[in-house]
């Protein structure tokens, strides 16, 4: 593993991702170079770490669904294949039940679908798939990334369905793709920007000794960007019924 090679003589400090880490391998007596954590897997080391609140952006994206009037929203990425409780999608997945549950609306397991190892295009065109072919109704998807999102628009293109008419989307990440699909989606969208520069500077610190304080972890701001894809669904008519006859 590449943070057990680490020589730091060679290194001034290290921002790191700690997705295939566990615990014990960032442990002090191990990691003796200055480390800032990045993302959502949040370890119980002595370490800064910056990230976003997946519960309360997926909290958000949700409740953007709801104030529109949706109230069959299907939740697509949950992995299956991490047990951990912190990890990504299990975060995303308690904000969408939690905004559920504040609007009176009971969750329904039909409406959660799950993925394993890869959250790409060809993950989220074949969930929408699985669920229609189930039968499920649906009227709002929110994808917990964009890439899913673009492949559950073409998914929905595929069966038929129009966006947001039929079908809201909404993603999670805010990649440039999703500026020019069509529809546009509308996403979560973290500020990297933020992020990059607050790691830089939470690193350069411990490296000069000037931030001597206790590890933090620090949540960095995100923002809701409304586009076409669950736009535009007041003054269209009637949607049609989301139904098995579409799989």
């Amino acid at each position: 593993m590449v943070i057990n090679g680490w020589r730091p003589q060679l290194l001034d400090g290290v921002i790191l991702s700690p997705l295939a880490l566990e615990q014990e391998d960032l442990q002090p007596g191990l990691v003796e170079t200055p480390v800032v954590l990045l993302g959502e897997r949040f370890l119980d080391v002595p370490h800064d770490h910056v990230a976003i609140d997946n519960v309360a952006a997926a909290y958000e994206a949700t409740c953007h669904l709801l104030r529109l009037g949706y109230r069959r929203i299907a939740a697509i990425g949950l992995r299956i294949d991490i047990p951990d409780q912190t990890e990504t999608s299990k975060l995303r997945l308690r904000g969408y039940l939690q905004a559920l549950q504040e609007a009176g609306i009971a969750s329904d397991r039909q409406l959660i679908t799950t993925t394993e190892a890869f959250y790409d295009r060809e993950s989220g065109y074949s969930a929408i798939r699985r669920l229609f072919a189930d039968g499920v109704a649906v009227d709002a998807i929110f994808c917990f990334n964009d890439l899913m999102a673009l492949g559950a628009l073409r998914a929905l293109y595929d069966m038929g369905l129009r966006v947001p008419e039929d079908v809201a989307v909404i993603g999670f990440d805010d990649i440039e793709e999703g500026r020019y699909a069509f529809p546009a989606l509308t996403t979560i969208s973290p500020d990297k920007k933020l992020i990059g520069e607050t790691a830089v500077d939470f690193l350069l610190g411990r490296i000069e000794g000037t931030r001597d304080v206790p590890p933090e972890h620090v949540y960095i701001p995100f923002r809701l960007i409304e586009r076409e894809s669950t736009m535009g669904r007041a003054g269209r008519g009637e949607r049609r019924d989301v139904l098995k006859d579409h799989a």
